[in-house]
């Protein structure tokens, strides 16, 4: 027990607690650095830490700081140094000039760690500071815990076990500088203070780690807005009915005949999908409208091909022609995360092979898939749904430009008729409307573009539309000109009838969004940035999909190109691949695509990205100095106002019993006369009862501050009020 009696132990322990402290920051702001910077830093801080715990002189101990973290950067970077021999002075100044300015902001990044620590030091001596840069720690990380990708619990279990000690810390470094006597006497038993700390620590953590892992019973409410919000976020998926009742539940839908029923949400998990491409989950299509909902067409009902055991290409339908379209080759991996049965297997459109189902080559399944060229669908024959499979799809290039060019027709009348088709019963204003919306465009892309905006734009989202405003026997027209509000369902039946309704050939499509991202897989903004370097074919990204995934859209034939995709769906946002320039395919997930077809520099956004993020630690770092320098003002402020709404209660406290009093005077048959005042009353009072002035006045003086002015009477003055009122009950009205 020597060492409890060394004379800076507080102050070492508390070093090395607050550089964990500390550490805890550079984790989660580390994601956002390069490598080098991440080892420099680290290994930095580490240099900093141990010397200022291990050497006791400050004069070696700086040295030792400067020279290994100067050391550290120099290594990490492998810079060479440059020597100069022309004098002492001027030598060493231009050597430390002309190797340092290498380390530039490496350096920095050190630099300001190293200040932020021994402020820290310096600043954070008391309990309320300690206590205040906790909390306010916790509740930073709790909020970028839940509001971003970031996953902070272990910091935040590392920032409640180093604050704790360094409370205890600070208590007894305090007790040992204000009762050196009492310390001296603990230490000769220091096992009666040690002991319970240790148990109390043994036993918290030993109770954490055996303790049964619980579901919340109530909902928080950030969960409640993150699933509230899940059905409105941009492509995170809203959900399409399973069952045509109301208490539906979103999933993906079998029969679509009858649409336009509200649902809950399904929040539980449908499948994992391993993708280098964020891409909607493509279902099955279907084209013919009966007027309520949608049913397979003639050429959708068509025998499938069985999937070739030589050639596992699959090729579309000769009907289409794709000879102008760009693609972009995307390997998926798919795996269900339910017990469900579906009709397809999903993936991005358009699927150009599939690798293997259960981990089998395909050859050893060929009688389990059906590909439909029209559709561009896989189609399961087997009772049982494979836990598995792989999928080669080729996503669409979208061109703008040359889209604006492209016909919409398809050489085949029967083709053309069959996507083409509306009922007779269809109202001839659903046509006049999407004439007027169109009126201005020259070419059918512009054409079902401004569709799509205005759909998105006109109505809002509603998972459960006031049905009872419809009267119109079609679908499109209730949602267009009556309930104004819907559902994917809604939105993408609206735009196929309108662009038909042009002569331009749509289809309606159904499947999922991408779902979540899963972060822990790699970090989001990192993808972006390769995203947008073109170098992120070699990682597969993982998305979990949910019921409430559930989704449809709208598909649009342009010659050359094929079947486009469009989303109309208010708040959605389709994952698009387009030309960047005349060489390169990058990925944007947007439908606004720049006019110029270009990309902005990839690495001015990492610069915005940094400068925001230094801005952010800056702009806490700042209010923290304020919340430090104005502590004592603020929490005046607050005890005043504290104090004042409690205070506040007393002046209510006299108003209702006298209120109280007057009733129940007036029960005694000395009530208030019609027009009379309170003072009116109480005069008439005191000129038959003269005896009892004295207490009417003063009775009257307190009712008369707490209700009309703006003091606050104190608990005295409510008790002497009290009293007076008690003795009138007794004596005046006996």
């Amino acid at each position: 027990m020597k060492i409890l009696k060394h004379p800076q132990l507080f102050t070492k322990l508390s070093l090395i607690l607050w550089a964990v402290f500390l550490f805890q920051y550079l984790e989660w702001v580390s994601v956002y650095w390069w490598e080098e910077t991440n080892t420099i830093v680290s290994y930095s801080f580490l240099i900093v830490v141990v010397t200022e715990v291990l050497i006791n002189k400050l004069l070696y101990k700086r040295l030792i700081q400067i020279i290994g973290v100067l050391s550290i950067h120099f290594f990490v970077l492998g810079i060479q140094t440059l020597e100069q021999t022309d004098g002492i002075l001027l030598s060493l100044f231009q050597f430390l000039f002309m190797n340092i300015i290498h380390l530039h902001p490496y350096l920095w990044f050190s630099l300001i760690v190293a200040c932020i620590y021994f402020t820290l030091i310096l600043w954070a001596n008391n309990l309320k500071r300690i206590s205040m840069l906790i909390m306010i720690t916790i509740f930073i990380f709790c909020s970028v815990d839940s509001f971003t990708i970031h996953i902070l619990w272990d910091q935040v279990a590392f920032v409640i076990f180093s604050g704790l000690l360094l409370l205890i810390i600070n208590h007894y470094h305090h007790f040992k500088s204000k009762h050196p006597k009492s310390w001296s006497e603990i230490m000769d038993y220091p096992e009666s203070f040690v002991t319970p700390i240790i148990v109390f620590v043994s036993v918290t953590i030993i109770m954490g780690t055996l303790a049964p892992n619980f579901g919340p019973i109530l909902t928080d409410p950030y969960t409640a807005w993150k699933n509230a919000k899940q059905a409105v976020a941009m492509g995170e998926g809203e959900g399409i009915i399973l069952e045509n009742a109301t208490g539906s539940t979103s999933g993906y839908a079998r029969y679509n005949e009858r649409l336009g029923f509200g649902f809950e949400f399904d929040y539980s998990p449908v499948m994992e999908v391993e993708s280098s491409q964020r891409s909607y989950w493509r279902g099955e299509t279907r084209s013919y409208y009966n007027g309520l909902g949608w049913e397979p067409n003639l050429l959708e009902n068509e025998i499938k091909k069985l999937v070739s055991t030589t050639d596992h290409n699959l090729l579309g339908s000769d009907e289409f022609n794709t000879s102008k379209l760009k693609t972009k080759k995307i390997e998926q991996r798919f795996k269900m995360l339910n017990k469900e049965n579906y009709p397809v297997l999903f993936g991005a459109a358009s699927i150009h092979k599939l690798l293997s189902v259960n981990n089998e080559q395909i050859e050893n399944m060929s009688d389990a898939v059906m590909w439909d060229s029209n559709q561009q669908s896989l189609y399961w024959n087997r009772l049982e749904y494979p836990n598995s499979y792989m999928i080669v799809s080729d996503v669409p290039v979208i061109e703008p430009y040359k889209l604006k060019e492209a016909s919409t027709m398809i050489e085949s009348e029967v083709v053309m008729n069959a996507y083409l088709q509306l009922p007779e019963t269809l109202p001839e204003r659903v046509r006049e409307l999407a004439f007027q919306i169109t009126k201005s465009e020259t070419n059918d892309y512009d054409k079902a573009k401004q569709i799509e905006t205005y759909l998105s734009e006109t109505f809002p989202y509603n998972n459960k539309p006031d049905v009872t405003k419809g009267k119109s026997v079609d679908f499109v027209d209730r949602f267009l000109f009556e309930i104004q509000e819907g559902y994917c369902d809604y939105y993408s039946t609206a735009m196929v009838v309108m662009a038909r309704s042009l002569g331009i050939p749509a289809r309606w499509v159904k499947g999922y969004t991408s779902g979540e991202e899963n972060s822990d897989e790699f970090d989001s903004f990192v993808m972006e940035q390769l995203r947008q370097r073109n170098n992120l074919d070699e990682f597969k990204l993982a998305y979990t999909v949910l019921n409430s995934n559930a989704h449809s859209w709208v598909e649009v034939y342009f010659d050359g190109y094929g079947w486009i995709p469009f989303e109309p769906t208010a708040g959605f946002v389709i994952p698009e691949v387009y030309l960047s320039d005349g060489n390169s395919i990058t990925d944007f997930n947007t439908n606004n695509v720049p006019e110029n077809n270009q990309v902005s520099d990839g690495g001015f956004k990492v610069i915005e990205f940094a400068l925001y993020t230094i801005g952010m630690i800056v702009t806490l770092i700042i209010l923290l100095f304020l919340i430090v320098v104005k502590f004592k003002a603020i929490k005046l402020y607050f005890k005043k106002v504290i104090n004042r709404i409690f205070r506040r209660k007393t002046n209510d406290k006299v108003i209702i019993e006298f209120e109280r009093f007057l009733k129940f005077a007036y029960k005694k048959g000395f009530g208030k006369q019609e027009h009379e005042t309170i003072r009116e009353l109480i005069n008439r009072w005191k000129s038959n009862y003269y005896w009892l002035e004295k207490d009417f006045n003063e009775l009257l003086l307190i009712f008369e501050r707490a209700k009309y002015s703006s003091f606050i009477i104190d608990a005295d003055e409510a008790n002497r009020a009290s009293k007076i009122i008690r003795r009138l009950r007794k004596g005046f009205f006996k």
